[in-house]
């Protein structure tokens, strides 16, 4: 049975998760999981990858560098992103609507995690899933 969106959601591991948008891209089956490390990450995904970001990898790019990236991962077949609210990468949260706003467009899922939730906690969660 397929590791989706919806059942890392409904799994109730880390109940400070909170859904943003991308309602109908609950169901997209998790293949991966990723840490967004370098702005062109794209260039390393093979589709299915949840990506996992503070935005601090975007934090000296324009918003049109960060817009052309966005579109590329969202192209990427991804099934989703988890950010972290971290105020210092992204001060005027203008990184995050632009994320929201490819996430809407391409109904991908947009988790958003508190600056406090480590990532190995959620990447423990989908190995044991059997997600690499």
């Amino acid at each position: 049975m397929a590791y989706t969106v919806r059942k890392l959601l409904e799994s109730e591991q880390f109940p400070k998760m909170k859904l943003l948008c991308g309602e109908k891209g609950l169901d997209l089956e998790v293949k991966g999981i990723r840490i967004i490390e370098i702005e062109d990450m794209e260039r390393y995904l093979t589709g299915g990858e949840i990506l996992i970001t503070s935005l601090q990898v975007y934090l000296l790019c324009s918003d049109r560098e960060v817009e052309q990236h966005f579109e590329d991962l969202v192209k990427s077949d991804i099934s989703g992103f988890i950010v972290k609210k971290r105020k210092e990468y992204d001060p005027t949260g203008r990184r995050l609507s632009l994320l929201e706003k490819h996430c809407k467009k391409y109904e991908i899922p947009l988790v958003e995690i508190p600056g406090d939730l480590y990532y190995w906690g959620i990447i423990r969660l989908c190995y044991d899933a059997g997600i690499r």
